[in-house]
């Protein structure tokens, strides 16, 4: 019965789970470590927690004493945030020369 189960099963047994999880358009795993996170985002670390401090970057959820993940969802909402904030002060710049 167990073979039949495993039979079903085609994720590999050392991939993360992404349920559906994206960061800036790249399937990702539901929850990032901080290397992942920090790669997928083209950063060090001192600068992810420099943006955790600062900007509200969300913060990290605790899985165990000295681990720290963020949860995928939330960053691409932050990162489609600052991209429509971004946009405003564009457009805010670019309309106050014209008037």
């Amino acid at each position: 019965m167990l073979q039949k189960i495993q039979a079903f099963d085609k994720t590999p047994p050392s991939a993360p789970p992404t349920h559906g999880a994206t960061l800036a358009g790249v399937q990702a795993p539901a929850l990032l470590q901080t290397a992942a996170l920090c790669a997928h985002l083209g950063m060090n670390s001192s600068t992810l927690w420099r943006w955790i401090r600062e900007r509200n970057f969300p913060k990290p959820i605790e899985v165990g004493s000295k681990t720290r993940m963020w949860r995928t969802a939330e960053v691409e909402t932050w990162l489609n945030n600052q991209a429509a904030t971004a946009q405003a002060a564009r457009q805010t710049a670019s309309g106050a020369g014209h008037e």
